[in-house]
C-alpha cells in the first residue's frame, strides 16, 4: 500500500517539533512498503536521520520574503500545493499523513476527490499555539483565519486524527464535533529513531555546596518568552530551602532583550544566550525546571531532562502528555508560587536513582514503542 506523508518539519532541525515529526515519519516505512515523503529543504536535499525506506521529495521554496507575505493574504501558506498536488494526482496513493493541520491546507479536497485515506497528526491545537505565538502582526490576521479554517477542515475530514496529548484530543473534540464525530487519537511521541538505552552508574544525586537548576529551550517563542519572564518576576524569588544553595540556568536559542535585561546581575541566576550544546547543561544540573504556562502539545525539552535520568519541576500546562513521569514520582507539578516551594522542597528532600527514571523514559518513548502504538492505530481494515 503506497503512503505520501507531507511535513512542514525542517527534519535535521533541533528543535521539539523537528525531533517529534522525524519519530512519526520514520514509523511509517516500517509499517508499510511504498513510502513516499514531501519535505521543506534549504538548498539541500538529505537528511542522514530520514529512514532510508522514505522515498525522498524533496520541496524548495525560493519565494523572496514579501512574496510569502503577501502569498498569505490569499491563502497560501505553506509551499507544498503544487508539488502535492502533481504527487496525488500522479501517485495515487492510498493514504496521504499530513504532519500537521497546517500542511493540509488548500489539499483536503483533492485528496478526498480522489478517495484517499487522510491522516492528521496534531502537534498542538494550531489555534491556541497561534494565540500564545502569534506571527508578525502584517500577516497576523489572515494567517490565524487560514490556520483555524485548515484545521477545522482537517480535523472533521481526517480519516484518524492524531495528538500528542489527551489534552489536545479533547480539545480538538470540544472545538470542531459536529455531526460526524471526529475519529481523534492520542499518539503521543517516541525518539527519532532506534536508541540503545545504556543506564548511569551514578544513581544518586551527590552531595554538593550549591544545587543546580536548568531551563532550556527556544527562547525567542513568545509563548516561551513570556513564561520564562513570570517565572523570573514571580517564581525564581520562591528558591529558597533553608541550609540550600541554589544556581539557575536559563539556556536557549535568542532570548529577548527584556529577558536578558532580567536576568543581568540577578544573584544565583544566569542566561546563557545560542548555547553550543543544552544536554551538557542539562546533564550539568540537579533539577530541570519547565515553567511555560500556555500553549497546548508536549513540552518536548522535558524529554531531554527525562532521558539523561533528571527529576523535573513543571507547571501543570507543561506536564500534560507526562502523567505516567508525575505518577512515578519523576515530574512535580506546580500551579502557583505556593505549590512552587512546595515541589522546591520536596524535590530536594529527596533522593533520585537516575537509572530508574531513564527506564521509564524508555519504556514510554522508545522507537519501538511508538512504532507499536501507530500500529495499533492502524490495524483496523480501512488501513490495510
Amino acid at each position: 500500500m503506497s503512503v505520501l506523508i507531507i511535513t512542514n518539519k525542517y527534519l535535521d532541525g533541533k528543535t521539539g517539533g523537528s525531533v517529534a515529526s522525524l519519530g512519526f515519519i520514520n514509523a511509517f516505512p516500517l509499517l508499510y512498503s511504498d513510502c513516499y515523503l514531501i519535505y521543506p529543504v534549504n538548498g539541500e536535499q538529505s537528511s542522514p536521520r530520514i529512514n532510508p525506506g522514505l522515498k525522498r521529495i524533496p520541496c524548495n521554496d525560493n519565494r523572496k520574503k514579501w512574496e510569502k507575505g503577501v502569498g498569505v493574504y490569499f491563502g497560501r501558506i505553506h509551499r507544498f500545493s503544487k508539488l502535492a498536488r502533481k504527487t496525488i494526482i500522479e501517485m495515487k496513493p492510498k493514504i496521504v499523513v499530513f504532519d500537521t493541520s497546517i500542511v493540509s491546507h488548500g489539499l483536503i479536497e483533492i485528496v478526498k476527490k480522489n478517495k484517499v485515506k487522510i491522516i492528521t497528526i496534531h502537534h498542538n491545537v494550531e489555534r491556541d499555539y497561534f494565540s500564545d505565538n502569534p506571527p508578525p502582526l502584517i500577516i497576523r490576521f489572515p494567517y490565524r483565519f487560514y490556520i483555524k479554517r485548515a484545521e477545522r477542515k482537517c480535523v472533521q475530514k481526517s480519516d484518524l486524527n492524531l495528538t500528542l496529548t489527551m489534552n489536545d484530543k479533547s480539545r480538538l473534540t470540544e472545538l470542531y464535533t459536529n455531526n460526524r464525530k471526529p475519529d481523534i487519537e492520542c499518539l503521543g511521541v517516541f525518539e527519532p529513531y532506534k536508541v540503545e538505552s545504556v543506564l548511569n552508574t551514578e544513581n544518586e544525586r551527590k552531595d554538593r555546596n550549591t544545587i543546580k537548576l536548568a531551563i532550556t529551550g527556544s527562547l525567542g517563542y513568545s509563548q516561551s518568552n513570556l513564561s520564562i519572564i513570570k517565572f523570573v518576576n514571580d517564581y525564581f524569588p520562591g528558591i529558597v530551602v533553608d541550609g540550600l544553595k541554589f544556581e539557575t540556568v536559563i539556556a536557549g536559542s535568542n532570548p529577548s532583550d527584556e529577558l536578558k535585561h532580567l536576568c543581568d546581575d540577578k544573584a544565583g541566576l544566569k542566561l546563557i544566550s545560542n548555547p553550543g550544546n543544552l544536554s551538557e547543561i542539562i546533564a550539568e544540573s540537579d533539577i530541570y525546571l519547565c515553567p511555560v504556562g500556555s500553549g497546548s502539545g508536549l513540552k518536548l525539552r522535558i524529554m531531554d531532562a527525562l532521558r539523561l535520568g533528571k527529576p523535573v519541576i513543571a507547571h501543570e500546562i507543561s506536564a500534560r502528555g507526562y502523567e505516567q513521569f508525575v505518577n512515578a514520582g519523576f515530574i512535580f507539578i506546580y500551579s502557583d508560587v505556593p505549590t512552587f516551594r512546595k515541589c522546591i522542597r520536596e524535590v530536594t528532600s529527596r533522593e533520585f536513582n537516575r537509572d530508574e527514571i531513564r527506564k521509564l523514559f524508555f519504556d514510554v518513548f522508545s522507537f519501538s514503542n511508538g512504532v507499536a502504538r501507530l500500529s495499533k492505530l492502524l490495524s483496523g481494515d480501512i488501513w490495510k
